[in-house]
């Protein structure tokens, strides 16, 4: 059970950033990766701002100096979060956002890779990688298929 509590905790913020796409790894992989993030941002210093704006949208003037710095790097070495505007036209910070699981799981190998990941760690998205090449693949098949069908 405190496995589990510990394993909920570690995900939490990354589940909050990124929905379903963190979803996509079995749980102990899962837990293995964003620990592995986790623990790359914290020692950069990074992982407060990341969390912050995580958690809710953050107006880009309302962060101190330190923390907006922390923002640009996330942004532009990393691409976690991305600038957007609210509902009122203000410029706020928001997690990054993904059209499919495969875009996600190349985006997170790509920083593994920055990052020197272990084997270990970078095996888990070569993993889902052919998974989601082969489904990609079945799927595109598919519709050449249908088009040929209607063509």
């Amino acid at each position: 059970m405190l496995y589990r509590l510990m394993l909920e905790n570690t995900l939490s913020t990354w589940k909050r950033a990124f929905g379903i796409f963190s979803r996509l790894y079995a749980l102990e992989d899962s837990y293995s990766l964003f620990s592995f993030l986790t623990e790359v941002l914290e020692k950069k210093g990074l992982y407060e701002t990341f969390s912050l704006i995580v958690n809710q949208p953050v107006l880009h003037e309302s962060l101190d100096p330190a923390k907006r710095q922390h923002a640009y790097i996330l942004n532009e070495k990393y691409r976690l979060i991305n600038l957007s505007k609210d509902e009122n036209g203000r410029i706020v910070w928001v997690p990054n956002s993904f059209d499919s699981p495969y875009t996600f799981n190349k985006f997170l190998k790509k920083i593994l890779e920055m990052e020197n990941a272990p084997k270990e760690i970078l095996k888990i998205v070569e993993k889902q990688e052919k998974i989601l090449s082969e489904e990609r693949r079945k799927i595109e098949e598919m519709e050449t298929r249908f088009a040929l069908r209607k063509g």
